[in-house]
């Protein structure tokens, strides 16, 4: 399902996940994460169940990978792998994380996309009212970042109009 690692020093958790669309998939996904975890949340004590606080953060961790592979059905054409970070702590490596139009966060991460054969075959842009000038413009940058060999298409999924 991924390939995670706890970036050090920095107090996050990344996960490399292939997206997961059909609902028998996910339902599938769920249940080897909900009966493969040797992590024990709850223990007897003297007045019944307890919580065992301790078990929380292992499968805080264990929760975010598997949550953040799911997307909806409509947009399986994309076949999607994310890159995904996740807080582990209050106040991470905060250096690290950079705003786009002042609220959406984000990281930046060194792809070599300039390789004379990247990595990247496609760029498929996703839903939105100005789909056409969004390809365009994602195709100057590429041009101006002297990064070739990438197809930018505009996804098939029509923008919500409600």
């Amino acid at each position: 399902m991924s390939n995670a690692g706890e970036l050090p020093k920095t107090g996050m958790l990344m996960n490399l996940l292939k997206c997961t669309y059909s609902d028998l998939e996910k339902e599938a996904a769920a249940g080897m994460f909900l009966g493969s975890s040797d992590i024990e949340v709850f223990h007897w004590g003297k007045n019944g169940p307890e919580v065992n606080i301790a078990s929380l953060s292992p499968l805080k961790k264990l929760f975010h990978q598997f949550c953040s592979s799911f997307k909806h059905i409509g947009f399986k054409e994309e076949r999607e792998w994310r890159l995904a970070f996740h807080m582990l702590v209050e106040h991470p490596a905060l250096g690290l994380i950079q705003f786009r139009d002042g609220l959406t966060p984000y990281i930046k991460v060194p792809l070599k996309l300039k390789s004379l054969s990247p990595p990247l075959k496609q760029i498929v842009v996703g839903p939105s009212q100005n789909k056409g000038q969004i390809v365009d413009s994602l195709k100057l940058q590429l041009k101006k970042m002297n990064i070739n060999g990438v197809e930018v298409v505009p996804s098939k999924i029509p923008y919500r109009n409600w």
